[in-house]
């Protein structure tokens, strides 16, 4: 009974420490690009001209965000990087570099029928790191309520980091019992 206790205490404690086995780190880290998009755009005191058209109709307006509203304005986009979260590592399809028959561009996606974030498609000049565009498709469904998002980022390069040149959300959400309602959303950053 004494071997039985001592052994139980010795695999307890082993479970409980701290895994010596390093992260491994995802080579397309969408919550370190945008956090570096809010603090240059909001440094440079980018331009923001945006679009937004919907039910409601057409919205165009121009402004200077801050640092914080920059990061409110890019913050739906780290859906993005739902793939990078552990409950989904390991369950995406991924092929690349494929070759983008409209650019000199490569392409890296990631795909999952399962998950809230279906597909993401990673647009990169040469290697991974000169990331060009991100455009996601986010879909979420139960009995009451679906809806549909495309989600996309582009971006330029400055001194050797990609640096936000514009965005566009578009898609549709559908409540039960109700029309479906259609939205896209743009917005341009100058520098």
């Amino acid at each position: 009974m004494k071997y039985l206790l001592l052994a139980i205490v010795v695999l307890y404690a082993a479970a409980c420490a701290p895994s010596s086995k390093k992260k491994e780190a995802s080579e397309v880290d969408i919550d370190s690009i945008l956090s570096l998009q809010v603090r240059i755009l909001g440094e440079r005191k980018a331009l923001l001209t945006k679009s937004s058209e919907g039910s409601a109709g057409r919205s165009d307006t121009s402004f200077v965000p801050t640092s914080t509203g920059w990061k409110e304005e890019l913050e739906v986009f780290r859906v993005l990087g739902s793939f990078n979260q552990k409950l989904y590592q390991g369950t995406y399809q991924i092929e690349g570099p494929l070759e983008d028959p409209r650019s000199n561009l490569k392409i890296r996606r990631y795909t999952n029928d399962q998950a809230p974030l279906r597909s993401l498609l990673v647009f990169y000049r040469d290697d991974l790191s000169r990331i060009r565009q991100l455009t996601g498709v986010v879909e979420d469904a139960n009995p009451l309520y679906s809806a549909h998002r495309e989600l996309t980022l582009t971006f330029d390069e400055l001194n050797g980091k990609p640096a936000l040149t514009g965005y566009k959300v578009s898609g549709y959400q559908k409540l039960a019992l109700r029309d479906t309602v259609r939205f896209e959303v743009t917005g341009v950053a100058q520098w």
